[in-house]
């Protein structure tokens, strides 16, 4: 699928709070999550124009790569909220 916009909250609905939450506390979540955006457009700047695939296919595996390490943020954070340690993120 070309030019499909990967927007974390739409990919993970039910952490669409704790995202906002962590897009305006945590350095580390905020870096990933810049880093994705930043990748998600190189990926739709290459699919607009043809391009060789072979950069699109490792600008694809950085982007699941970095989805996966937002989602483990996500998750941990999770649990601390439901541990009531974080309040208002949940």
């Amino acid at each position: 699928m070309y030019n499909v916009r990967h927007h974390l909250s739409n990919d993970f609905p039910e952490f669409k709070t704790m995202i906002e939450y962590l897009r305006n506390s945590d350095a580390e979540f905020i870096r990933l999550l810049n880093q994705y955006h930043t990748t998600n457009e190189k990926i739709n700047g290459y699919e607009k124009i043809v391009r060789p695939e072979e950069p699109i296919k490792h600008l694809k595996r950085w982007r699941v790569q970095l989805k996966d390490r937002l989602y483990r943020i996500l998750k941990n954070y999770k649990g601390v909220c439901s541990a009531g340690m974080i309040s208002g993120a949940t």
